[in-house]
């Protein structure tokens, strides 16, 4: 979890996002393998815990699916934050574009503001 959350942390900085794929290639994991999709999801469930844990932004919020279209986080991660953090999430854009906005003005060092 430790390296993932370097890397999140890492692209954070900079002020961007991340795919699945990406994150998962830094990590040695291959997206063709289901047994390391499953991995990912519990290493991304743990550093959304984390975050909540010490009242900071959801770092997974950067990382997002590579699809057409606008570029978002799984329905995994909207349904982990509803059920696990017991976060009201009724527009997922608007919550999204917060996290985004919130994790960026934490860690990134070109200030978008």
């Amino acid at each position: 979890m430790r390296t993932a959350r370097r890397v999140l942390e890492g692209v954070a900085r900079k002020g961007g996002t991340i795919t699945y794929g990406q994150l998962m290639g830094a990590l040695g994991l291959r997206t063709e393998i289901p047994a390391n999709r499953a991995l990912i999801g519990t290493v991304l469930d743990d550093i959304s815990r984390a975050c909540a844990r010490e009242h900071k932004p959801l770092l997974p919020a950067l990382v997002h699916r590579k699809t057409a279209g606008i570029p978002r986080p799984s329905e995994t991660f909207f349904r982990f934050v509803r059920e696990e953090l017991k976060v009201t999430v009724d527009d997922e854009d608007q919550f999204l574009q917060r996290q985004l906005d919130a994790v960026w003005r934490a860690y990134c060092v070109f200030q978008r503001w």
